[in-house]
């Protein structure tokens, strides 16, 4: 029975692999050869596509030959990592202070209406309908979640709620870190945790996401949390 079973989890995990396989190829070659909105040189592109995927490849073999040593410092590297993510993440924080706009103003400011008058909905700008939360309540989540950690903040006499949102969505970003390379490790051992973390130490864009506190980096760590 075990036997079986082990047969049909291994096969359900080729046809993942495959699966998956197939859909990022397929939104790769959109983006090299199908842009619509940003010019760019597609050949370019491609060879730092495959540069980037060479040294991947090599890190993991790496990673792979050394896996006796990675696998004792596994918890080390991973805290130094997450601690130089956080870091330069609250330093993007202050560099890229902005004000928001559109549906980050919407759930940003709707919840500092929230704390200081205790109403969201009478909110409203050029850049933001009165209406917004009508025509979106997909955003009420992180609304709420702002609105709470505002509220804590306000108790605490701290007002500068754009810091305070910057800081909480960077420790969430953190913790997404540290799932992501738990969950990869519990089925991929150390290479597969350290190589997922990699990913998010090359990933440029993950640096500034701090001040970016939109409902797709708030949630980031709850799907993850699904996997335990």
């Amino acid at each position: 029975m075990e036997k079986k079973q082990s047969l049909v989890v291994k096969w359900l995990h080729i046809c993942f692999m495959l699966a998956f396989g197939l859909a990022f190829s397929l939104i790769i070659l959109n983006v090299l050869f199908n842009r619509k909105v940003y010019p760019y040189n597609g050949l370019v592109l491609s060879l730092l596509v495959i540069l980037a995927f060479v040294f991947f490849l090599l890190v993991a073999s790496f990673i792979h030959k050394k896996r006796t040593f990675f696998e004792k410092h596994y918890a080390k590297i991973l805290l130094v990592a997450v601690l130089f993510i956080f870091g330069v993440q609250m330093l993007m924080l202050y560099l890229l202070r902005f004000e928001p706009a559109w549906d980050m103003e919407a759930i940003y400011r709707g919840a500092i209406s929230w704390v200081e008058t205790g109403s969201f909905t009478d909110y409203f700008s050029a850049t933001c309908h009165k209406d917004y939360f009508y025509i979106f309540p997909n955003n009420l989540g992180s609304l709420s979640f702002l609105a709470l950690i505002f509220k804590v903040a306000n108790l605490f006499g701290i007002q500068d709620y754009f810091t305070v949102a910057g800081v909480v969505n960077s420790l969430l970003l953190s913790v997404s870190v540290i799932l992501a390379a738990t969950i990869s490790k519990r089925f991929f051992g150390a290479v597969g945790g350290l190589f997922t973390l990699l990913f998010f130490l090359c990933s440029a864009p993950f640096y500034m996401m701090a001040p970016v506190f939109y409902t797709d980096a708030l949630s980031l760590a709850f799907p993850l949390l699904t996997c335990f």
